[in-house]
């Protein structure tokens, strides 16, 4: 699952209600068609958004809330890239279910980029407001890393991408449309995720300087600016 903060032009989730009433099921938008299809209408529910941190992310924002140096709680993997746990193990598995359950009702999905070819824009299934929320909670820790690309968050971009052996197998190499990315490793049956960064866009030799780095699943985040 992937968080920016500026997105890329998105459908609109609600229509005017000068449209009016005559409309075919089909041309409803998926948010609405899925509203009574949901698996877990909880998750659904930004008020409930607190109860997916993980209890070190929890710690890791009190600690900032009396002061601690961010850099001091969270994992620098190279310049301009940290890690923390983020989600615990039961809202990782509230999410796989939601998204595979997704999936299994036949309603349309637009692919979050013209890259992947399998993953779900979840503001589009009515999620837009619980990621609201955990965009909120993200900001505590990325404007005291960033003082000035993570100063105010305005908008996020939010979805998931499937890999597997015989369909997408990777992501070749690209730059976020975002001034911060939030990756968040999500799945079951595997050991972990591998996640490559670049050097800085714009720098002779950037895309030659490439640091792997190895994301646990589900409750692990790697973040940066971009």
């Amino acid at each position: 699952m992937t968080l920016l903060r500026r997105s890329l032009p998105l459908l609109a989730l609600e229509r005017s209600a000068a449209l009016g009433p005559v409309r075919a099921l089909s041309d409803l938008p998926v948010a609405q068609r899925y509203l009574t299809m949901r698996k877990d209408p909880a998750l659904f529910d930004p008020g409930l958004v607190k109860q997916w941190l993980h209890p070190e992310f929890t710690a890791l924002s009190r600690a900032l809330d009396e002061g601690a140096d961010v850099r001091s709680l969270v994992a620098q993997v190279t310049h301009d890239v940290y890690s923390f746990p983020l989600l615990n193990d039961e809202a990782c598995d509230r999410l796989c279910d939601e998204i595979e359950h997704f999936g299994e009702t036949g309603l349309p999905a637009r692919r979050p980029n013209s890259m992947n070819r399998y993953g779900l824009i979840l503001n589009e299934v009515g999620m837009r407001p619980s990621l609201d929320a955990l965009q909120a909670e993200v900001w505590r820790v990325a404007r005291e890393l960033w003082p000035v690309e993570g100063a105010r968050f305005d908008d996020h971009h939010s979805f998931c991408v499937s890999y597997r052996p015989d369909e997408d197998r990777g992501l070749d190499m690209h730059t976020d449309n975002s001034d911060v990315t939030l990756n968040v490793c999500l799945g079951r049956h595997f050991t972990a995720a591998g996640l490559t960064f670049c050097g800085e866009v714009g720098q002779a030799g950037a895309w030659r300087r490439a640091v792997p780095c190895l994301v646990a699943p589900c409750v692990r985040v790697a973040v940066r600016p971009w």
